[in-house]
């Protein structure tokens, strides 16, 4: 590689590892606001490190020698035939990237050209070539990425309306005179977008979708606080730079960490700003979530900020809801104090040469004659190869709860995984002593028609570990093709031995006149556990649906003989594919059906359970509601009563306080209304005692509470009746103003002259 360009790699890295260590330093002590200006200043210095590395002139920083410079024996030095000497001068300024570059072009010519004219030059590239090749390609699409980011923009911008309505104008001005942003700023509404945006660094704008004139005041001055924040702060800017910075440095994963923890950052600067300006943070904070989960599963803009997003929400909430968090805001000072740090280092920095130290670097060395020349290692063999790729990954292995059973997890070679219980007649060299004895090594196997599982490992105080291998079967896979299968490859074989898919499996598709599978529905049939046990099961029970992909959509569904068998001992059989997975989903299962047949219920058919199971009546709820006096309700009762909230407790509570025994809606009626036995008791408590359901209702519906009551017996009016105090309480007449006209007239007046004066405004 060129060293002008690792030279860049080991510099940059420098810094955003000091950029990093500042950030860590810093923690939680400095506000987002300065968080954001360390990493803008720090992606400002990665684009600016080849350049200043090139224009200014050079310093040697003294390194050590490495062990791979060490001198070597050999007296006949050679080059390659056709190239020249490259003479080794010092060099400063920009002359080291172009002596670098003419170095790197000399040797990467290639003198097997005078031997083999008709070689191409694809196949004469060098992996220094390549390498540029493919890093100038990964910059060129990064960077195409920002301009049509750009561009679309633009189109959005143009097919979007300028938002006119007075309301909205003056709160974008008074919102942008608290922000302190005095340059204009558009408002557009767009319905290309669902969650609100700021864009653009000379002419910003502000997008809000048109669901947005459904909003609130508060709503809408908090997102436009929030997107005027963006503005004052010029993030649109800091993210431009951030996207060339990521497309210059694509390979280097600390560039994509920085502009991600930009972005973190930003937002937290701008909540910042928008609660130092006096906002509620819990208004705030409340606007946030209900935007990031309404509108954030949006798909936004690279060169937009968004409002809210679900990924960052959680994170944003606590720092708004955080009293004591720094929310300072760096001031103009601040911003020339960073710059001028960060040049401080950068320069310096840039114009380093890492360059061996004269003192410590060993003499120069000569190339080896051939006589001289090792060996090269051996290349891996065809036969290595396919060993290594039968090599699928680890595994491991415990007792299962079953006593002939253990549990087997997987973690295959393409990063996935899957675990299964498998009976140990089924491991070929393992016995149950082994797994729960003294432990030690163990090597055992899964013998499958697609081929056999072979595993090596060691078992520890009950738990096993290792590796495993797969050896595909070729006589299974031309087993396939003779019965009109597609031909399977060593992959798909392992998939079907996984899944226990063979002969016997393809055997039992056949005798119940099933459609000729394809191998991908195979494959996807061992996936999804619908085995040879399964379809026999199954057809024991009468399904022999005639097609794979129903059987296998059951099974997704926890559709199994035992839940068709279950269901029929119940009186639910004959059921259809499409009412099994139904039932499955909706949770009626054997256990559940069972449950209310045993208290009386007899919703035999499918839609009444689904309903009553839907509305969270099961079988606890019924008998319940039996013990609080409400025995034999039909399914619509039930859904009734558990889509009104009336539980047994509520239901209990209520017949307890009562006169007489409440009906059903009765119970609803006051459920509705806001009546619960506190209400009812507190009221017994202020004289009001055996209230009927419809003095209960008036009392609740016309605000006539304990309190008040108790208030108006106090001055001397205890004998009141509901109707009376509701009358009171529909004219305004309090307890204070009853004493005030009770003390002017000198008298206790009646119910009917206290209304009459409060109507008259005495």
């Amino acid at each position: 590689m060129n060293p002008f360009a690792i030279e860049i790699l080991v510099k940059s890295s420098a810094v955003m590892v000091a950029a990093a260590a500042v950030n860590w330093l810093v923690g939680r002590k400095a506000s987002a606001s300065w968080r954001h200006l360390t990493w803008t200043l720090t992606v400002g210095g990665l684009i600016l490190m080849p350049l200043l590395s090139m224009a200014l002139p050079r310093w040697t920083m003294p390194l050590l020698a490495t062990a791979s410079a060490a001198p070597t024996t050999s007296t006949a030095p050679t080059r390659p035939v056709g190239t020249a000497p490259v003479a080794l001068t010092p060099t400063t300024g920009s002359e080291t990237a172009i002596t670098a570059f003419a170095a790197t072009a000399s040797a990467i010519s290639p003198a097997a050209t005078d031997i083999q004219p008709a070689r191409s030059a694809w196949m004469t590239m060098t992996w220094p070539q390549a390498a540029v090749i493919l890093y100038l390609t990964g910059v060129l699409l990064l960077l195409i990425r920002v301009v049509t980011s750009r561009l679309a923009l633009h189109r959005l911008a143009t097919r979007a309306e300028a938002v006119t309505d007075g309301a909205w104008l003056r709160l974008l001005a008074e919102c942008s005179e608290s922000m302190g942003v005095d340059r204009p700023v558009r408002l557009i509404c767009s319905r290309d977008v669902a969650m609100p945006m700021t864009f653009g660094t000379r002419r910003p704008a502000i997008v809000i979708p048109p669901v947005a004139d459904e909003w609130t005041d508060d709503r809408r001055r908090a997102v436009l606080l929030h997107e005027l924040a963006h503005v004052a702060r010029l993030d649109c800017s800091t993210q431009l730079v951030a996207a060339v910075a990521c497309a210059i440095y694509w390979m280097h994963p600390g560039a994509w960490w920085i502009a991600r923890r930009l972005r973190v950052e930003r937002e937290l600067a701008c909540d910042d700003r928008v609660l130092a300006i006096g906002t509620e943070a819990r208004d705030y904070a409340g606007h946030l979530l209900d935007l990031a989960y309404t509108l954030g599963g949006s798909r936004g803009f690279a060169m937009s900020v968004s409002m809210a997003r679900q990924g960052q929400i959680e994170g944003r909430l606590l720092a708004v809801l955080d009293a004591a968090r720094n929310r300072a805001i760096p001031a103009l000072r601040g911003f020339a104090v960073g710059g001028a740090l960060s040049m401080a280092v950068m320069v310096p920095l840039a114009a380093a040469s890492m360059t061996p130290s004269p003192a410590l670097a060993p003499s120069p060395a000569v190339s080896p004659s051939p006589a001289s020349s090792p060996s090269p290692a051996p290349m891996a063999t065809p036969q290595r190869d396919r060993d290594q790729a039968r090599l699928p990954g680890t595994w491991e292995m415990r007792a299962s709860n079953a006593s002939q059973q253990v549990y087997l997890h997987l973690n295959e070679r393409r990063n996935s995984s899957r675990g299964m219980s498998i009976d140990i007649a089924q491991l070929e060299g393992l016995s149950r002593s082994q797994l729960t004895g003294a432990g030690g090594p163990a090597t055992f196997s899964i013998r499958r028609d697609a081929g056999t599982i072979a595993f090596d490992g060691v078992f520890r105080s009950g738990v096993g570990a290792g590796t495993f291998t797969f050896t595909p079967n070729q006589s299974f896979a031309a087993e396939l093709v003779r019965r009109g299968v597609e031909r399977p490859n060593d992959d798909e074989l392992y998939a079907l031995a996984m899944g226990n898919i063979g002969s016997a499996f393809l055997d039992e598709l056949d005798a119940q006149h099933y459609a000729k599978p394809s191998l991908a529905q195979l494959v996807r049939a061992g996936d999804h556990g619908v085995d040879l046990a399964y379809l026999h099961g199954m057809a024991q029970e009468g399904y022999r649906l005639g097609q794979l992909e129903p059987l296998i959509t059951l099974r997704d569904h926890g559709v199994d003989p035992p839940f068709v068998k279950g269901m029929a001992m119940q009186g639910l059989d004959h059921l259809t594919a499409d009412e099994l997975r139904r039932a499955r989903d909706h949770g009626v299962d054997p256990q559940f059906v069972a449950g209310m047949k045993s208290i009386g219920q007899q919703p035999f058919d499918l839609e009444s359970l689904v309903t009553l199971r839907d509305h969270g009546v099961d079988p606890d709820f019924a008998r319940g509601m039996a013990t609080a006096g409400l025995a034999n309700l039909s399914v619509d009762e039930l859904r009734q009563a558990r889509d009104h909230g009336v539980d047994p407790k509520f239901a209990g509570d209520m017949q307890d306080l009562a006169s007489r025994p409440l009906a059903l809606n009765e119970l609803i009626t006051l459920r509705d209304h806001g009546v619960d036995a506190a209400f009812a008791r507190a009221l017994a408590d202020a004289g009001l005692k055996h209230l009927s359901v419809d003095e209960l209702q008036r009392a609740r519906d016309h605000g006539v509470d304990p309190k008040f009551a108790r208030d108006i017996a106090a001055m001397g009016y205890a004998r009141l009746s509901i109707e009376d105090l509701v009358q009171f309480r529909d004219h305004g007449v309090t307890a204070d103003y009853v004493r005030r006209q009770n003390a002017r007239a000198g008298t206790r007046l009646s119910i009917a002259e206290l209304i009459r004066f409060r109507d008259r405004g005495r």
